[in-house]
């Protein structure tokens, strides 16, 4: 899980810096030359449109593993936990889609400019035509998405309701009130995890 979470995160800093870089090739949209306004308006089209799915793909492995975790909490006494990582699971899943929608509806003239490369065919054309429909709905995804950003403040409530490394060993310890719970499978295992808790809580 921490590799897929690392994978999300760099990806996500890899969306905002095609993101940035899209802003930038924006600006040579205001050239006098019309060659180089049609190749800034490409070149942004393929780094939104990059940078959307970027950013789509790491919301969907954020949504996958809320939604886990929300599955996974549920069976507990932590109900509002549970319910927090369901609503998370959710709107990252919105997001997810969001980040797509937007790149693709930022993304004509560069869909176009593959057209006139490669030819029509069918997966080009059903792009362009998802493409089009997404930019008449752009305002409508940019303030939603504003939206979703801010309701992810249920991080926040997460962090809060969350166990801490601690507590969540005296879950599953020798002590644990909670008889149903597992434990480590031998006492060497069950020092070492005592260990690595009491130093992260403690760090």
């Amino acid at each position: 899980r921490e590799w897929w979470e690392l994978g999300a995160a760099m990806m996500g800093l890899g969306a905002t810096g095609l993101e940035l870089g899209g802003i930038a090739a924006g600006f040579a949209e205001g050239n006098s030359s019309s060659v180089v306004r049609q190749a800034a308006g490409i070149f942004k089209g393929g780094l939104r449109l990059t940078a959307g799915t970027m950013a789509g793909a790491a919301a969907g492995v954020g949504a996958v593993f809320d939604g886990k975790d929300a599955f996974g909490t549920w069976g507990s006494d932590r109900k509002g936990l549970a319910i927090a990582y369901g609503l998370r699971a959710a709107m990252q899943t919105g997001a997810m889609l969001l980040a797509f929608g937007i790149g693709l509806a930022s993304a004509g003239p560069f869909i176009e400019y593959l057209i006139r490369k490669h030819g029509t065919n069918e997966a080009l054309r059903l792009l362009g035509a998802v493409s089009t429909r997404a930019a008449s709905r752009l305002v409508w995804m940019l303030r939603w998405g504003f939206r979703l950003n801010v309701a992810m403040l249920l991080s926040v409530a997460i962090y809060l309701l969350s166990d801490d490394p601690l507590q969540t060993y005296l879950e599953h310890s020798t002590w644990r009130k909670d008889r149903s719970n597992g434990t480590a499978k031998t006492v060497a295992e069950e020092a070492r995890i005592l260990a690595k808790a009491a130093d992260e809580v403690l760090a």
